[in-house]
């Protein structure tokens, strides 16, 4: 309620849509410019880097999983919409090379394969 409120009083708010959970995952990246995800606490959600790996900037909570992988410039202080008005206001300085950067490590280094990789070797560490 209090992030439907503060979007009303945006001068441009017919411009900005809260969603809920969808099956049409391309459907939804397909419309959406950048995505915002405010959460207090997050691991690595699946949905930033699938906006990722579709060349969409993800802002996040500098929290957990979001502040280890999105950029500084990309992050702001939970519960704070100062911090996330002024990270919104970053955002329109980011050139579409940041945004590509951080798209081919998302694609190149977060693949399942990779992943499975991974935990296969971590597993072999515990034996």
């Amino acid at each position: 309620a209090r992030l439907s409120k503060l979007i009303s009083s945006c001068p441009r708010s017919e411009d900005i849509t809260l969603e809920t959970w969808s099956r049409d995952t391309d459907g939804f990246y397909e419309q959406i410019d950048c995505l915002i995800i405010p959460s207090r606490f997050e691991g690595v959600p699946l949905v930033m880097l699938e906006a990722l790996a579709r060349g969409i900037p993800v802002l996040g909570s500098a929290c957990d999983g979001m502040k280890d992988l999105l950029p500084p410039h990309w992050q702001f202080i939970p519960g704070d919409a100062s911090s996330l008005a002024d990270t919104v206001s970053k955002l329109m300085q980011t050139t579409d090379r940041d945004v590509h950067a951080l798209t081919d490590v998302i694609r190149e280094d977060m693949t399942v394969e990779n992943f499975q990789h991974h935990f296969h070797q971590a597993v072999l560490q515990v034996k």
